[in-house]
């Protein structure tokens, strides 16, 4: 009995008041408080900004709960947050990892979208779509190259204007269009040089993106690839399977594609078995042919010449601390220093948004340009 009465002073509160349930018999009950402690002992739940995360020793990766699922980004976890800091970054300061001067913090407060400060109404992108750059099809209205040359790469991405020759830093926010709080805090609270990446899944998806696009936001469309842990994670029914047939997975990438209009290219999901394939060096001919560039972690050896590609550098919230976030955003600017050029994924968390906005004001400072990820893409064949 001590040890019982041991165990329920360790249990959580839903634990305890399962022992008092009358309609159950004690054992059962016994049982229940048993299981709930286990659970708590292998993970906790850190809540950011309502947002909240599981973690443990048998979860590798964090998983905010309004990550982009079914379109899921899985990157390799970075090294943990420092010592003695068990949840969010809550200083006011927090020290970036190329040893630039520091980001500064909210002073304590929890980051959300509502603190994030609205910003003038930005020079609105054109109306989606243009004459020539679709073709009408079961499936939709599909990207295709205009009889002059012109692609969605080109006449639907936001004009860069930055100093030429200056490094650049893309920030592409993936997974945006199923929660609509967080879409749009996006659409609204963040710099129009940030892209914008929509699920194929989104309600209301073409309706979403021409509200980004008259926010001055430049826009991709999420491609669903199936991940190296299906099926314990399922990227959902429009998902690209390592398994699947040139037919059939050209037939999903129509559907894809015929969804909405006016983005530039995919945000293929990351470390997917599909994405070194010859199906997928078949999707990516296609994805050149409908005139649109691609967004990824990896591409087949034998990729279509001629497609505009932007290699994803680092998912920025992997671990969703503010001195975490600083850190890879900080790595992704030293990488743009020395390759020219940079793209940071983040996800439609609080966290991300706060440290994005303040990182994107600096930039400039630190002599880089903060640019669209077209600009990355096709680099010095914008037309």
């Amino acid at each position: 009995m001590k040890f019982i009465d041991g165990l329920k002073s360790r249990m959580p509160l839903p634990a305890r008041f399962a022992l008092r349930l009358p309609a159950l018999p004690a054992s059962v009950a016994t049982m229940v408080a048993a299981v709930a402690l286990l659970l708590v002992s292998i993970g906790y739940v850190v809540v950011i900004g309502g947002h909240a995360d599981i973690r443990g020793p048998w979860f590798g990766m964090a998983m905010p709960r309004t990550a982009p699922h079914p379109q899921a980004l899985i990157t390799p976890r970075q090294p943990a947050s420092p010592a003695g800091q068990p949840g969010p970054a809550t200083s006011s300061e927090s020290t970036s990892s190329d040893g630039a001067a520091e980001m500064p913090g909210a002073q304590g407060k929890p980051p959300s979208f509502a603190a994030l400060p609205e910003l003038p109404l930005a020079e609105p992108l054109p109306d989606a779509p243009q004459a020539g750059l679709f073709r009408s099809t079961p499936k939709g209205n599909l990207p295709t190259v205009a009889a002059d040359g012109r692609t969605a790469a080109t006449a639907y991405a936001r004009p860069f204007t930055g100093e030429p020759g200056r490094p650049r830093l893309a920030v592409v926010v993936a997974g945006l269009g199923l929660d609509p709080e967080a879409t749009r805090a996006a659409i609204s609270r963040l710099p129009p040089e940030v892209t914008l990446a929509f699920s194929p899944y989104a309600a209301n998806l073409d309706g979403w993106i021409k509200e980004a696009r008259a926010a001055g936001h430049e826009v991709l469309l999420g491609l669903p690839l199936e991940p190296m842990l299906f099926p314990a994670h399922d990227n959902g029914p429009l998902s690209l399977g390592a398994g699947m047939s040139v037919p059939a997975a050209l037939d999903r990438l129509e559907s894809i594609l015929g969804a909405a209009s006016g983005y530039v290219g995919l945000l293929g999901s990351f470390r997917a078995p599909l994405a070194n394939s010859e199906t997928m060096t078949a999707v990516l001919g296609t994805v050149k042919d409908s005139g649109l560039l691609y967004v990824g972690d990896t591409v087949p050896a034998r990729r279509p010449t001629d497609l505009p590609i932007a290699m994803v550098t680092t998912v920025a919230d992997d671990e969703p601390f503010r001195s975490a976030v600083d850190a890879r955003l900080s790595e992704a600017a030293t990488v743009a220093r020395r390759q020219g050029a940079a793209v940071a994924v983040i996800h439609p968390l609080p966290v991300s948004f706060e440290r994005a906005s303040l990182w994107i004001e600096r930039l400039r400072n630190d002599g880089i340009e903060a640019a669209p990820v077209s600009a990355v893409a096709l680099g010095g064949r914008r037309g």
